[in-house]
């Protein structure tokens, strides 16, 4: 779940204020900052952080929407994943819109990743967790104009 907000917006991937929405964006295609060694990797920050503390230069610490990103491998795995998975979507988006701003394709690829989020979360993790359906009735969806 998400700490950051009490929204499941995928603010553990893209911050939760404009500066940090700010910092973690690439400004190209859409996409999200990375950093590249042979595959995508969260980017990397020289400064101590919350959860990681540079040691050595070898220490590595990343950033994300998450303060807490760098806090457990499992966590910055997740975070990894994200970020992957909207630059995947910006880049399918790119190739089908090529007249789109890059603000445009960041915040489609945005609104797709969160859907994603929100899709896993209530159709796939809750039900789990709670041992019951979270599907929403039929007379919910058309409420909320999901129908």
């Amino acid at each position: 779940m998400n700490q950051a907000t009490h929204f499941l917006d995928g603010s553990m991937i893209y911050g939760s204020t404009l500066e940090q929405h700010q910092k973690l964006r690439s400004f190209t295609n859409g996409k999200m900052l990375e950093s590249r060694n042979g595959k995508t990797y969260l980017p990397l920050t020289d400064k101590p952080m919350h959860y990681c503390q540079l040691s050595s230069n070898s220490a590595t610490c990343y950033k994300s929407g998450d303060i807490r990103v760098n806090a457990h491998p499992q966590l910055t795995v997740m975070h990894t994943v994200w970020l992957r998975e909207h630059n995947r979507v910006a880049g399918e988006l790119a190739a089908l819109n090529p007249h789109w701003t890059d603000s445009k394709l960041f915040e489609e690829a945005r609104r797709i990743v969160v859907a994603q989020i929100q899709h896993i979360t209530y159709n796939e993790w809750l039900p789990l967790v709670l041992e019951v359906s979270c599907e929403l009735s039929v007379s919910t969806k058309e409420a909320m104009g999901l129908l």
